[in-house]
């Protein structure tokens, strides 16, 4: 059963989902499992009803409860400017997006941890991570272009995944716990 909370900051209205999920901070470090928050912004679901399940008469609960049934794992896809040409705006934390049964996700994400102090990125240590989803579009509204990018993105990552699995499992690395 999916759970979610409803938050606010002043009038900002977040619907918010506690999970723990696979997490890789570098390409070669190996996959751990983060405590995630995932964000979902009211203009995300508003988008979401616009274009999926178009109907005026449902609140905003309704619509958080139809998304997050009909679209319980999301495949993170590496942005690019083929995907969201004005990418550079939105800045670091606008890294990946999320593909998702019912089209695709704009996502800003971050992670909390410790960095470590040589600025060497293999040894950070990360606790958690959020995923603040900004605005969703079905793939039908999408151009050639941009679902041609998405789809490259999702098969890269796929076989990132496959490889990542694969040699963990022979390495016996698996490290899937999650620390108190």
């Amino acid at each position: 059963m999916d759970y979610f909370s409803i938050v606010f900051d002043g009038k900002k209205r977040f619907v918010l989902q506690w999970l723990a999920g696979g997490y890789k901070h570098t390409q070669e470090s190996p996959l751990s499992l983060i405590r995630q928050i995932h964000a979902y912004s009211s203009h995300f679901l508003e988008r979401y009803n616009e274009r999926i399940l178009k109907d005026k008469s449902l609140n905003a609960n309704d619509i958080a409860c139809r998304y997050l049934s009909r679209n319980k794992v999301g495949m993170p896809i590496a942005m690019n400017e083929e995907i969201n040409k004005r990418l550079a705006k939105y800045g670091e934390g606008a890294k990946y997006g999320y593909r998702v049964r019912d089209g695709f996700c704009f996502a800003r994400s971050a992670v909390e941890g410790v960095l470590s102090e040589d600025g060497d990125r293999h040894k950070d240590k990360i606790d958690a991570m959020l995923v603040l989803y900004t605005t969703f579009m079905n793939e039908s509204d999408m151009k050639d272009t941009q679902l041609a990018a998405i789809d490259k993105e999702h098969y890269i990552t796929w076989l990132r995944c496959v490889k990542d699995f694969q040699k963990e499992a022979k390495d016996g690395t698996i490290t899937l716990t999650l620390e108190p």
